[in-house]
């Protein structure tokens, strides 16, 4: 095997261990990853309770023909950035110098960069639903280019930058604006997949559900809640202003976080809580349309069934499996952050392990391709040296047919030549000193020197 096979095998051997490192990592990271994203709340970001200003929102979505770009995922991301469009370009008008995306238009100046480069005639190569990502500035409430990228970019379509108005009170669903471009925020719909946060929170919406529907439920006979065991009920008052609607808003609340978690845990161990629930939750809101009726025909007689009959029912049938519920769903997200503990401490493990054994192997590898080469250089070195010292019958045997066996071979050949023409020396000089006459050799000054013994 040649001196630069090996050199390349052992390359090639290293270059594999730093890539199995890498992928290792990559893997476990990713995984990481997405069991950190399965904690997630599928309710998405709530934005009521950020600091607009202080952050720049990362959106993907889709262009509404209504003239709003609608969010199906929204990323938030600290500090405030230049905006950024990506999709399809829209309108193109050349005289203006202007593209339209989003039903934004964006102005290419003279200075504008495409993909980093300067170039004055890539403006003319753009077309009407070219995929594009411009990167822009907003000066006096025009959009301005300062990039734009065609090539090597994600065909999804996001709107990118730091919100300059939201309405998110009353508003639904809620909006925000990107210096005039409209963001509608969708809700996620109930078959979105439920995740460790987000049974959690169901469990505390069906919980606040049922003390509004309790807290409602008193409001309407016109009583107060708070009574010590014994006494007598006050005389009901009458119902406060809406009552009745927020007693039947808390019902349909409760209702639909019960068919959410009915849809992410029908089966399995949530169905100890959720198979009572199910059977007695359908019953809540007949409860609340008996009170209602009470409470019209016979105000004490509503409030004896309010305190006999509907308290004990959601006390006793309803809140326990709703926290029994909630309990479940916070072992589940404990097992979940232990599992991510664990594998992070793993991926930990594995790439220190990784990287030793690589390091060894690395010393390995370059233990043995300096001895396959250090190895007969010192032969050749010890050879050269007995060749000097008179030893002209020296030779190298590698054995080997590599780029040293071949200097081996030539050094061989040297030795041998070198031999040949220091005998040929001294038989000249055993002629030159047996012959008969005298001969006498003089150098280029002109003095003797050399003569044979004659």
């Amino acid at each position: 095997m040649s001196l630069l096979v090996r050199l390349t095998l052992a390359f090639m051997a290293l270059v594999s261990l730093v890539v199995v490192v890498g992928l290792t990592s990559f893997v476990n990271t990713r995984q990481l990853g997405t069991a950190v994203a399965t904690l997630r709340s599928k309710s998405g970001v709530d934005l009521k309770h950020l600091d607009l200003d202080a952050v720049s929102l990362e959106i993907e979505g889709t262009w509404s023909p209504s003239g709003h770009f609608v969010a199906s995922d929204v990323e938030v991301h600290p500090g405030q950035r230049r905006p950024k469009l990506r999709g399809k370009i829209q309108e193109l008008d050349e005289t203006s110098r202007t593209i339209t995306l989003y039903g934004t238009p964006v102005h290419v100046r003279a200075d504008t960069t495409f993909g980093g480069n300067d170039s004055s005639r890539a403006f003319e190569r753009l077309r009407v639903g070219d995929h594009v990502e411009v990167i822009c500035l907003v000066e006096g409430g025009d959009w301005v280019a300062r990039d734009i990228r065609s090539e090597g970019i994600k065909q999804s379509n996001k709107v990118k930058g730091t919100p300059t108005a939201a309405r998110l009170e009353g508003a639904s669903p809620p909006e925000i604006e990107i210096y005039g471009l409209v963001v509608v925020i969708e809700p996620p719909g109930d078959d979105a997949p439920e995740s460790a946060l987000g049974r959690i929170e169901t469990a505390t919406q069906m919980a606040l559900a049922l003390n509004e529907f309790q807290a409602s439920a008193y409001e309407v006979v016109g009583a107060s809640r708070s009574r010590g065991p014994g006494d007598r009920p006050a005389t009901p008052r009458a119902a406060g202003p809406g009552a009745a609607e927020r007693l039947d808003a808390a019902v349909e609340r409760f209702e639909h976080h019960l068919r959410r978690a009915e849809k992410a845990d029908g089966e399995g161990m949530a169905n100890r809580w959720l198979g009572p629930l199910a059977r007695d939750g359908r019953a809540l809101g007949e409860y609340a349309r008996v009170l209602n009726e009470r409470f019209a025909s016979d105000r004490m007689s509503a409030r004896a069934y309010l305190d006999e009959e509907l308290e004990p029912f959601v006390e006793g049938e309803l809140l326990p499996p709703v926290y029994g519920y909630l309990g479940y769903a916070q072992e589940r997200l404990g097992g979940q952050l232990r599992w991510i503990v664990d594998r992070n401490a793993t991926t930990t493990r594995v790439a220190l392990a990784t990287s030793v054994v690589a390091a060894l192997a690395a010393a390995v590898l370059g233990f043995l391709v300096w001895r396959s080469i250090s190895g007969p250089i010192q032969v050749l070195h010890a050879a050269a040296v007995r060749i000097g010292e008179g030893h002209l019958d020296t030779r190298v045997e590698l054995g080997s047919k590599d780029e040293i066996g071949v200097l081996a071979s030539a050094f061989n050949t040297m030795a041998h030549e070198l031999g040949a023409t220091t005998v040929s020396v001294e038989n000249l000089e055993g002629i030159f000193d047996s012959m008969a006459g005298a001969l006498i050799i003089f150098g280029a000054d002109g003095a003797i020197s050399n003569m044979n013994r004659a």
